[in-house]
């Protein structure tokens, strides 16, 4: 998911191996989702401008991307939700760093779908990210069209006016940071350069991972006693397993005084990657891997981002009409009954109806459940 981007985009199946199925499932695993435009119902665009979207996102301009556009038919798992005339972008590129994404940017063609077909009341959405953490994995829930009361704490709850921190990236969901702490056995260790110092940073689900700014990045690694190798050369994220405790939490601290704790155990987890058989998995238990990096994201470029694991601890509600967002502290992990405010109009939701209608129950394997 993204909320950058306006048209979902899918990889196209080309770009990953055929003649290994375990190559073939890690590169689907890798890409968020991979697509054939030969098989199924893709109807192709010829001309983009005849590609019925409220607007189309930028393209790459590197002479080694394809991108085709089109329609497919969208069946999302919550009762009869069905989308016939479902826009996609299908990109082609073996080094690209755009991966497959559901769309949900301020003029997302999807939500603007599931309106227009009365599958939701409004393009309001309400996100439980789920955690993709090594000793506690949980699904997520995205309610499109309300929020889920039982994961949002409207009592603790953090507004903010989106493109309202200056972020050098045309993101919606910006903060303002204050301050950002690593905390361990020796103490809270502050990453930004003085107490006066703010950094601007997009909040976005196109990554799990932090991406913090060179010099933060920087003193994160020499206060976990990073090393180039031991014999064997570790990635910049990676450590030597005895540096867990170097390693113990992270405060988050916003301009506006929310405040977010991410617990060691969604910061630090061992090695993964894709294993023998094609599964997203431990590969090397003798090093742990920080939830933290620099440099070019996934967005494409070198920008600040709280991604999935900073949501895990945190319950997010958009409303583009409004230009407004809102984080709650994430309530009991999921674990309670739902309880859906559908939200009927995007401008007062003081008067939303509360109903039941509008949730997914959770399959039992990581991923996020989607509900209109």
């Amino acid at each position: 998911m993204s909320t950058i981007i306006n048209n979902t985009r899918v990889r196209n199946i080309l770009d990953c191996p055929s003649t290994n199925v375990s190559d073939l499932i890690g590169c689907q695993g890798a890409s968020g989702s991979i697509y054939s435009t030969t098989e199924g119902s893709f109807d192709q665009v010829l001309d983009d401008k005849d590609w019925d979207v409220p607007t189309m996102d930028a393209q790459p301009n590197d002479g080694a991307t394809t991108v085709v556009h089109g329609y497919d038919i969208a069946n999302f798992t919550d009762g009869a939700a069905v989308i016939p005339d479902y826009p996609l972008e299908v990109w082609a590129n073996r080094e690209s760093v755009n991966l497959s994404a559901l769309a949900l940017g301020p003029k997302s063609s999807t939500l603007e779908r599931l309106v227009d077909n009365n599958l939701a009341p409004s393009s309001i959405f309400g996100l439980d990210y789920g955690s993709t953490s090594e000793l506690y994995p949980r699904d997520g829930q995205l309610v499109i069209g309300g929020v889920n009361e039982a994961r949002f704490d409207d009592n603790k709850t953090g507004e903010f006016d989106m493109w309202g921190a200056d972020a050098p990236a045309n993101c919606p969901l910006q903060v303002l940071i204050s301050d950002f702490i690593l905390t361990n056995e020796d103490g809270d260790h502050s990453l930004l350069p003085d107490e006066y110092s703010k950094l601007s940073a997009c909040i976005d689900t196109i990554q799990n991972s932090f991406t913090l700014t060179d010099s933060m990045f920087a003193k994160f690694q020499e206060i976990g006693k990073h090393i180039d190798s031991d014999g064997k050369d570790f990635w910049p994220t990676t450590f030597p397993a005895d540096r867990a405790p170097l390693m113990g939490s992270l405060t988050i601290r916003l301009s506006n005084g929310y405040t977010s704790v991410i617990p060691h155990y969604e910061l630090i987890n061992h090695q993964r990657g894709t294993d023998d058989q094609g599964k997203f998995a431990v590969t090397n238990n003798t090093r742990i891997a920080a939830s933290v990096a620099s440099g070019q994201s996934d967005l494409g470029a070198n920008v600040p981002i709280l991604g999935g694991v900073f949501l895990s601890q945190n319950y997010l509600k958009v409303d583009y009409e409004t230009k407004k967002f809102w984080l709650s502290p994430q309530v009991a992990n999921g674990t309670k009954t739902d309880k859906i405010a559908t939200v009927c109009t995007q401008t007062d939701d003081a008067d939303s109806e509360k109903t039941p209608a509008a949730t997914q129950t959770p399959e039992p394997s990581s991923g996020t459940g989607m509900g209109v």
